[in-house]
């Protein structure tokens, strides 16, 4: 037998064919286990995909949280200043309160010493009462009269020696009754004082006793305020607990997201290490093989059978590698729809601003209200304003009318000195005409001197009369021209009172539109009141649903506190287990040194074993991701939700445009009505109109009178020429005595200068009814300015009503605003205890996700120890019986060596061979 390296080629061979089975049974066993491995792997991929889409989701839902903890944290800091003026309030109420103590016990104090003196006052009344009667006892009157009487009947004699003493006692006597009868004066005007004192006292009392009641009042509604204050206090301690444990719940929440994500990222990175450590694996395993190949040249046909299983092996690698690649083509397509919910948040995102810019549209609305309601205002002060300058109008009005009357008056006047001058206008002519026959005739009278002497006479009367009547037409034409200006004044005030009636129907429209705008809005906020009722019965079904979930997840707490005690024996019987496998590994390390390439296959199934347990570890990862996943899911149903919610704002939204529409609609109407109204008011323009043609053919009369004036003052010129051709004709008067017969004519003109005057007088009649006519136009005019004065004030009137109907409607807006924001910071507690408490949820789910994945990997583990148990078993068998054979080998071995030491020739040939 033959050695080779000091061991004999039986044994050799034995432990080639103990190796090729061993690696027979190595690479024949059970791979159903690394394709479980692999498809779990995919599964956790796919997993991670979720998971990072998950978390970029959780992100966006974190901002809006920490936005609503923003806001929140501002209502609070507004309700903190809210809670310190209201704790400044309760101060100074309670220091007024003390002062108000410490003033009602100095008042009783003072009562108490008031009465005290009105007892010791008393006290002195009666022990004066006491003395006056003791003095009256012992003074009686009896005593006195007899006094009186011994005086009387006392002897003449010893009168004038008693007389001093007499006197002396009668004046004590009557000195002390006098100080007696003031003394009880002055004690009964004490008495008087003492009693109006006390009843004084007791008003006092009586006020100081209603004042301290209603301090008590005071104090009792302070106290109730403190207690308000103390359970506001309470209520924002309770809240910002709440706040709190929601911040901390959102960090928590974000901290398991950005740990979620990065260990998604790092399984990521483990897959890809560990499918190119396999790899690096199958490709030592491959290059053993063909070591195994080449050494074991004997055995060919083994090797025939290990090149079929390694082909095998290499078609399932292979296999596996195009899994795995298909897995990193799934984890692509993973990667794309990540991005494609990214896009889709991305659009949630940009209807979630424009669902913000209506919520501005809807402020920017609230404020154009705001700032109509300020307009209103302005030209309700502008009305009032108005109304004064109105008013200052009437009395203006009412002055001009007194005026148009005084100048009536003055027209009237002028008339009459109109037709007065044009009878002396009519008078001159006629005497012009006279004097130019007198001239032509020049026949010399003496029987008419006497009468022309007394016509000059007359003439010079005439002329002094006509100066006095220039001066007069001067002086009313300054008066016409004045009552000219003020009628001017007049007409400019109508037509500023006209564009001011212009005004008021506007007005009115704005009015109206407003108030309709206000009932509208009460409408509105009659549905918003409604709405938050019914936000607020859901908000308490929340929490009853909320109260439920926290005694679940309290339930899921105590499970989850069994599985991680179930966990940790698991975790002490995996120890004992490794502990038990470590012992086997060093005894066989020990018994099998010889046995190199057994120790590599037992290194390569402990690296297989750690790679199993990292799929494990992987697997639990993603199945936590998984839950991770599905938890962020139902925030993205609850966003949904929201947005549902943000639809149906939209929709009252639409609802409240075609109210506006309606209220346009109203507006047309109103304008409408409006230009009803204007063309009324050019109706009443137009009268106007007439008034002022009127007043201007006034005007024209006037410019009438103003020529006559000029023609008067032709006159004048006319008549001082005829005064100085009377000096010349005085000395022609001889000469005229023969023109007696044409002064006869002279006689039958003026007759016919007479019916003349009669016309003329006529006419001044028609002028009076024309006058009278005018005044009765204006006193038309006066009715109608008072018609309208009476419609602007029951305008008036209404703009008062509707003012105040505006004020308690603004007030009542304002208790409706306070209302509503009331009650949406009650809706933001709520929706933040409702954030917290779906975040709760998604935790409880996450834990029974965590709950379920550890039963799962608990039997896996339990399978797989099982299946430890039973190759550590097998392999032990195995070793037993290699051990079994080595012992034969061992004993065939020292049996052969026993017979080659009793052939020693033998060994001699081996030595020389």
């Amino acid at each position: 037998m033959g050695e080779v390296a000091g061991l004999p080629i039986p044994s050799i061979f034995i432990f080639i064919a103990s190796g090729v089975l061993l690696g027979y049974l190595f690479w024949y066993r059970d791979t159903s286990r690394f394709e479980k491995r692999i498809e779990e792997l995919e599964r956790d991929l796919n997993q991670a995909g979720e998971d990072n889409t998950s978390s970029k989701a959780s992100a966006g839902a974190d901002d809006a949280n920490r936005d609503n903890i923003k806001r929140l944290s501002q209502t609070i800091a507004q309700r903190e200043a809210q809670l310190q003026s209201l704790r400044d309030d309760l101060y100074d109420s309670m220091e007024t309160r003390s002062e108000l103590s410490h003033t009602i016990e100095a008042l009783q104090q003072e009562q108490a010493a008031s009465a005290q003196t009105i007892d010791g006052l008393t006290e002195q009344l009666a022990a004066q009462q006491r003395q006056l009667d003791d003095h009256r006892r012992s003074v009686p009157a009896g005593n006195t009269e007899q006094m009186i009487h011994e005086v009387l009947d006392h002897p003449a004699s010893d009168s004038n020696a008693s007389a001093d003493a007499d006197d002396a006692l009668i004046a004590e006597i009557t000195a002390h009754v006098a100080e007696l009868q003031q003394q009880l004066q002055e004690l009964s005007q004490h008495n008087n004082d003492l009693q109006a004192e006390k009843l004084a006292l007791e008003t006092r009392l009586a006020d100081l006793l209603s004042d301290h009641q209603s301090l008590t009042s005071e104090v009792d509604e302070n106290q109730q305020a403190s207690q308000q204050l103390a359970d506001a206090l309470a209520a924002k301690q309770l809240i910002q607990h709440e706040l709190d444990a929601a911040i901390k719940q959102l960090e928590e929440v974000t901290d398991v997201a950005a740990t979620q994500q990065n260990a998604g990222q790092r399984l990521l990175q483990q897959q890809h290490q560990d499918l190119r450590d396999q790899q690096a694996e199958l490709e030592q395993i491959q290059s053993d093989l063909k070591a195994s190949r080449a050494s074991e040249s004997v055995a060919e046909r083994e090797c025939e059978m290990l090149r079929q299983d390694i082909d095998k092996l290499t078609l399932q690698l292979n296999y596996a590698i195009e899994e795995a690649e298909r897995a990193i083509g799934h984890g692509e397509q993973l990667a794309q729809m990540a991005e494609q919910q990214e896009q889709t948040i991305e659009q949630l995102e940009s209807t979630c601003d424009q669902l913000r810019q209506a919520d501005q549209e809807r402020a920017q609305t609230l404020d154009q209200l705001a700032r109509t309601q300020s307009e209103y205002d302005q030209q309700s002060e502008q009305l009032t304003d108005r109304e004064h300058l109105i008013e200052k109008l009437r009395n203006e009005m009412a002055d001009l009318s007194n005026q148009a009357d005084r100048g009536l008056i003055d027209a009237e006047e002028l008339e009459l000195t109109k037709t007065s001058l044009e009878d002396a206008l009519a008078a001159l002519e006629q005497e012009r005409d006279i004097r130019l026959r007198m001239e032509s005739t020049s026949s010399e009278k003496t029987s008419t001197i006497a009468e022309l002497s007394r016509r000059c006479e007359q003439i010079e009367q005439l002329q002094l009369t006509i100066d006095a009547l220039t001066e007069e037409a001067t002086e009313r034409s300054e008066r016409f021209e004045h009552l000219n200006n003020t009628l001017q004044q007049t007409e400019t005030l109508l037509e500023e009172r006209q564009q001011e009636l212009l005004l008021i129907p506007e007005l009115q429209s704005q009015l109206n539109l407003r108030i309709t705008t206000i009932e509208q809005m009460e409408q509105d906020q009659q549905q918003l009141t409604d709405k938050l009722h019914r936000q607020v019965e859901a908000a308490e079904q929340l929490s009853k649903q909320l109260r439920d979930r926290e005694t679940d997840i309290a339930e899921l707490k105590l499970q989850l506190d069994q599985a991680d005690q179930q966990a940790e024996q698991l975790a002490e019987v995996e120890r004992a287990l490794l502990e038990s496998q470590e012992s086997i590994t060093n005894a066989m390390q020990v018994n099998l040194n010889q046995e190199a390439h057994v120790e590599e296959l037992k290194r390569k199934l402990d690296a297989l074993d750690n790679v199993k347990q990292q799929n494990d570890w992987l697997a639990t990862e993603l199945a936590e991701s998984k839950r991770v996943n599905a938890g962020l899911n139902a925030s993205l149903n609850d966003q949904m939700s929201e947005m549902e919610s943000l639809r149906s704002l939209e929709a009252e939204l639409e609802e409240l445009e075609e109210r506006f529409f309606e209220s346009n609609k109203r507006g047309t109407q109103l304008a409408q009505q409006r230009d009803h109204i204007a063309d009324q008011l050019i109706l009443r323009e137009e009268e106007v109109a007439s008034l002022q043609r009127r007043i201007q053919a006034t005007a024209e009369l006037e410019k009438q009178l103003h020529l006559s004036k000029r023609e008067i003052d032709q006159l004048k010129q006319q008549s001082d020429l005829q005064t100085i051709a009377f000096s010349d004709q005085r000395d022609e008067l001889l000469k005229l005595r023969d023109a007696s017969a044409e002064l006869e004519a002279a006689n039958k003109q003026l007759d016919l200068t007479h019916q003349r005057l009669v016309q003329a007088n006529q006419l001044s009649d028609q002028l009076k009814q024309k006058v009278d006519q005018h005044d009765e136009l204006i006193s038309k005019t006066n009715t109608r300015l008072s018609l309208a004065n009476e419609s602007v004030k029951d305008l008036e009137r209404q703009l008062t009503t509707k003012s105040k109907q505006h004020d308690e409607l603004a007030q009542q807006v304002e208790q409706l605003t306070d209302d509503q924001q009331a009650n949406q910071e009650l809706i933001a507690n709520l929706e933040s205890k409702l954030t917290s408490m779906n975040s709760l949820e998604a935790e409880s789910d996450l834990l029974r996700s965590k709950n379920t994945d550890l039963v799962g990997h608990l039997r896996r583990i339990g399978n797989a120890h099982e299946e430890s148990l039973q190759e550590n078993e097998r392999a032990q068998e195995s070793i037993a019986n290699l051990q079994q054979e080595i012992h034969q080998h061992l004993q065939t071995i020292r049996m052969l060596r026993r017979q080659r030491g009793t052939y020693p020739a033998i060994d001699d040939e081996y030595d020389a061979a």
